[in-house]
């Protein structure tokens, strides 16, 4: 009731309330104490506790308090002090806030509820030690105050002092159960990543579980934060369990409860946390026939070895980083035991039994381990190993994962163990590409203007490799393939140098790399480009600005990159890069600082010529329909939109960037094209702009090129809902207009893609019972690139208007979609087109369906995607229909089989 005209006897209503519920509520009784002094002429606006969550951020109130109303105030009573401290605080005026929160202390000392917002002020203004004294001394005056103790956690976070930080928090948990306040969200996510940069991971997931247990069960945000606990904790399994249990059984149901801030975010988040487990590369690559028959025919031969050298004693082998298809391929060779080691999780275990009994493999004969981590959260490869271990056989799920398995064969083959690979090489070549040149580097001149002051982002692209399909890629070879032999440990190559002859001349635009292993003497294995695309290369940009002769030869040493997070990828890239004789050197930057984040596509973005033109021309065409137009870019990016639209003659440009880094180069690249006066740049979200603050008027027309692979996962919806609802004029206008996602029913031909294990032939084996490990996988595809057959023409699941405001529960549809080709439903591709608006040719328009150039270029800025329905497939006929729900939550696009 805060906000409210109230009456002398409010104050015996709440007293009398919290009696009721025997329910004490400090702020609550103080609250009523000063409603009974007041009386109604001096109503308090606000709970100063309502600014807790988060006290760095501003508010954004209405401007209820104004310079004269603080000069002139003559009220000296506490409540008149508090009220107008509360109202300056909403406003972000935080120095005068704390002063009239002190003289709010002066006039009633030892109130704790105003010592909190002294603190709030102190932690606002940038003074955090500050801040936490007073917290600290707010929690004297009232021991029980739970959003002191938060806050104060939250300040003592900052500062480092992270035990110290856990004691508080525990005590706001300990004392939340008095005032509901703060929100269990908030307080269980602060704590849960005290506890785990504490190491205490198991005690992270219980207070989460709790939490969740609390809110009934079902809270997404909960969710999500116990999943990244369990992931961190290095077990993803339970995580993806915990996902797995927020899914909705039925959309039709979901949508009628749904809510716009319950997003259906769990499937995609539990198809990346299973790939912390299991990758799809782990079942395609069991699924490659030339993989099955190499591997069988390795272990075969390892195995009469093994059984040549014991004889008749007892041995046993071990399987890395499969699914159990290796283990079951050394028990039909005659090993009296295997072990399948994998990482923990209950529904694996499950499975891989279910596949071993299926055939005919009883538990004595297969175990099933998990792996032993040691300090640090790395794995101990030699514990625990089966009794007789004298056989190791390591799956190959991806480049980055041969340095972990050729560090791991050293170290089985130095204890005296046979290991299938038993050796690697590593490939290097120098390749000249246009496409990824263009993809990651960017200017100087793009559609008329000069962005090398945005380039410079571009030296960041140095310290990644790119993961791309060579033989999908146009390239042309520049050099010798050159051989560096491993043995064991990948790190000894370190600091080597190499040199590359080049068999031709051109331009090195990066250094392409990948892995050979050999099985056992005799039987190679190349994950070398090649037409199946079953393995991706490494590809690490160089940018040498001198080309190369015939005759030359690139000179570099090797540079091993740290382990990744948990311990399984290592990348082998190239440093001090150079031609024979130049004095211009290529430099890798490891640690530099990147401000995009790895964004490769950002550069891709900005060279996609089709996009840019039709951007431009939407532009030129509303701003003449408005002349003098006020236009706002959304997610400015660069600053290239918004300066086509200073260029097609808009009165001002307001640009935002929520990338702090990213605004500051959208300045200077504005500045070096000389539009600082005709554009401004905020680098905050959209939603935090403000009429009268920020923009001094409503504006004409707002522009975003905020969409992702998904159309609208970039919250593109909620930005220009938002900015229609406040900052534009009524008869404004968006670009984009509108947009459609589209669909269409597909049978994947190649057996090796999004599929699960089928009935086995010729004697095989059998893993089906591996596939109800498979989620409903949400992929993206460049799908120009995979062998499809379309079973449906292509129809439309999601008609968006941008002019309408949106439906907060989402868009729901049922449809009966017809076939028009026989197969197996396997999954509906989706994808997008959307119209910018119209010019006289009519309207202009953006398309990204596997035939565009999105369909066919790694690292594009968009793509396709892949909802898997079924991963058997589903048996249609020409003529019938196939029922199909989808759901967008004006997030993300999620569909499946109708019930």
């Amino acid at each position: 009731f805060f906000g409210s005209a109230y009456c002398g006897n409010m104050a015996k209503v709440v007293i009398q309330k919290v009696k009721d519920e025997d329910h004490y509520s400090s702020w609550g009784v103080a609250y009523a104490n000063i409603f009974d002094q007041v009386g109604p002429t001096n109503p308090i606006h606000m709970d100063p506790i309502a600014c807790e969550e988060n006290v760095s951020t501003q508010m954004g109130a209405p401007a209820l308090v104004t310079d004269s109303t603080v000069t002139n105030m003559t009220d000296q009573t506490y409540a008149a002090q508090f009220n107008v401290g509360s109202e300056l605080y909403e406003q972000g005026r935080f120095q005068q806030a704390v002063e009239c929160f002190h003289t709010a202390d002066r006039l009633n000392p030892g109130q704790a509820d105003c010592v909190v917002m002294i603190a709030n002020c102190y932690q606002n203004l940038g003074q955090d030690s500050k801040a936490e004294d007073t917290y600290k001394f707010a929690t004297t005056l009232n021991p029980h105050h739970s959003i002191a103790w938060y806050n104060r956690g939250l300040t003592l976070v900052r500062l480092g002092r992270i035990e110290d930080a856990k004691d508080c928090l525990l005590n706001a948990l300990r004392d939340r159960y008095l005032t509901g306040a703060p929100r269990i969200e908030s307080l269980a996510g602060s704590l849960s990543q005290v506890l785990t940069q504490l190491g205490e991971h198991e005690s992270s997931i219980r207070v989460l579980k709790e939490a969740l247990a609390q809110c009934g069960g079902k809270n997404a945000q909960i969710t999500n934060l116990l999943a990244d606990a369990a992931a961190e904790s290095g077990d993803p399994g339970t995580a993806v369990d915990v996902l797995k249990a927020q899914m909705p059984k039925d959309l039709v149901s979901f949508f009628q409860n749904a809510t716009a801030s319950h997003p259906l975010s769990t499937n995609f988040r539990q198809s990346e946390l299973f790939m912390r487990v299991l990758t799809p590369q782990n079942f395609n690559a069991s699924k490659n026939v030339e993989l099955q028959q190499k591997f069988a025919t390795a272990i075969k031969e390892t195995i009469a070895k093994v059984k040549a050298e014991k004889k008749d004693a007892f041995w046993s082998s071990l399987e890395l980083d499969g699914i159990g298809m290796f283990s079951m391929m050394c028990l039909k060779e005659g090993a009296p035991l295997a072990a399948c080691r994998v990482k923990a999780w209950t529904s694996l275990n499950v499975a891989l039994r279910q596949a071993f009994n299926a055939n005919g493999f009883a538990e004595q004969q297969a175990q099933i381990q998990e792996y032993v981590s040691v300090t640090g959260g790395a794995e101990d490869p030699l514990a625990e190993l089966p009794p007789g271990c004298s056989m190791v056989v390591q799956g190959v799920n991806n480049p980055a994962s041969v340095p972990l398995l050729l560090h791991r064969m050293g170290l089985f083959q130095g204890a005296g163990l046979t290991t299938v690979p038993k050796r690697g090489s590593l490939k290097v070549v120098a390749i000249q590409s246009d496409q990824l040149y263009g993809q990651t580097n960017v200017g100087p001149i793009v559609s008329g203007f000069n962005v090398s002051k945005f380039g410079d982002f571009c030296t960041a692209i140095r310290k990644y490799n790119l993961n791309i399909h060579m033989n999908f890629t146009e390239h042309k070879v520049l050099s010798e393939v050159l051989t560096v032999d491993i043995d064991g440990d990948i790190n000894k190559l370190f600091k080597q140098k190499l040199t590359l002859p080049m068999i031709c001349g051109g331009r090195v635009d990066a250094i392409a790399t990948w892995f050979d292993l050999e099985l056992c003497d005799g039987i190679e294995m190349s994950m070398g480009p090649s037409d199946d695309g079953l393995w991706k290369q490494n590809i690490q940009m160089v940018h040498l600005s001198d080309s190369v002769k015939a005759t030359d030869s690139i000179e570099m040493e090797i540079v091993i990159t740290r382990w990744a997070k948990d311990y399984t990828q290592q990348w082998v890239m190239f440093d001090d890069i150079k031609v024979s004789g130049s004095t211009e050197v290529h430099t890798t930057e490891l640690t530099s600082f990147d401000p995009l984040g790895g964004a490769v596509w950002h550069f891709d973005m900005m060279s996609d010529l089709g996009r840019n033109d039709a951007y431009e021309k939407a532009l030129i065409a509303a701003i003449q329909a408005k002349p003098d137009s006020i236009v706002l870019d959304i997610g400015t990016g660069s600053g290239l939109l918004a300066m086509m639209a200073a260029r097609a003659g808009a009165k001002h440009v307001y640009a935002c960037e929520m990338n702090a880094d990213v605004a500051q180069k959208a300045k200077a690249v504005i500045e070096h094209n000389g539009l600082s006066n005709k554009i401004t740049i905020f680098g905050i979200r959209s939603t935090l702009l403000e009429v009268g603050k920020e923009l001094p008027e409503k504006v004409d027309i707002v522009v975003t090129e905020t969409m992702g692979t998904d159309f609208l996962s970039e919250a593109m919806y909620f930005s220009l809902d938002d900015a229609r609802k406040r900052l534009m004029k009524p008869d404004g206008v968006t670009i984009p207009t509108s947009g459609r996602v589209l669909a269409q029913v597909v049978q994947i031909d190649d057996p090796s893609k999004y599929d699960g294990f089928t009935s086995p032939k010729d004697g095989g084996l059998d893993l089906r019972p591996l596939n109800t490990l498979l989620p409903d996988f949400w992929v993206t595809a460049q799908m120009g690139k995979v062998k499809y057959t379309a079973l449906s023409e292509v129809f439309s699941i999601f008609d968006i208007d941008f002019t309408v405001p949106l439906e907060p529960k989402g868009l729901l549809a049922q449809q009966q979609i017809p076939i028009t080709k026989a197969g197996k439903a396997q999954a509906v591709m989706i994808w997008w087109d959307s119209i910018l608006g119209s010019d006289a040719s009519g309207d202009v328009i953006i398309e990204t369906g596997p035939t565009s150039r999105y369909g066919f270029i790694d690292h594009a800025h968009w793509s396709q995607m892949l909802q898997v329905l079924s991963i058997d497939g589903v048996a249609v006929e020409a003529g019938a229909t196939l029922p199909l729900t989808s759901y967008t939550d004006n997030h993300l696009t999620y569909v499946e089989l109708s019930k």
